[in-house]
């Protein structure tokens, strides 16, 4: 990315916190939109929006875009942090309630760590390719269509 952009350190950094600052916007916004359209609803507006932003990031034709599209996924990020817990805890018997909310967090963190595995072995097989980071991207819309 930092090659097929040209990406100075500085916009690196904005590039990699932008994500971060989006995440934020969206778990406090996706709480009252969840009340609004319904949970249901706001997940599948929130995976649309979702694969949408990853096809655009990774299209994105300058730091400028990549910034932009990092916001929006942030902002379907923090959304599903919020939405799917609490949907999560509705839907689920006292007895078992704080077991499937852990279990969600958990399986967060198994996802990120499949997608950081994944991108390390394309990364390694395609290491001369400048543009590999836009099929590392693509990859990530998989788990929203399954």
């Amino acid at each position: 990315m930092v090659d097929d952009l040209q990406l100075s350190p500085a916009i690196i950094g904005l590039v990699t916190s932008s994500l971060l600052i989006g995440s934020a916007f969206g778990s406090l916004f996706a709480g009252r939109l969840a009340d609004i359209f319904g949970r249901k609803i706001t997940l599948m507006g929130n995976t649309l929006l979702f694969m949408i932003g990853t096809l655009c990031y990774s299209l994105s034709p300058n730091a400028e875009c990549l910034i932009g599209f990092r916001i929006m996924l942030g902002l379907t990020i923090g959304g599903f942090s919020s939405v799917v817990s609490v949907l999560l805890a509705e839907f689920s018997t006292p007895e078992c309630r704080a077991r499937m909310v852990t279990r969600s967090f958990l399986l967060i963190m198994v996802g990120e760590f499949g997608a950081f595995i994944a991108n390390a072995v394309l990364g390694i097989l395609w290491n001369e390719e400048s543009s590999i980071w836009r099929w590392m991207c693509i990859l990530s819309i998989l788990p929203a269509i399954f």
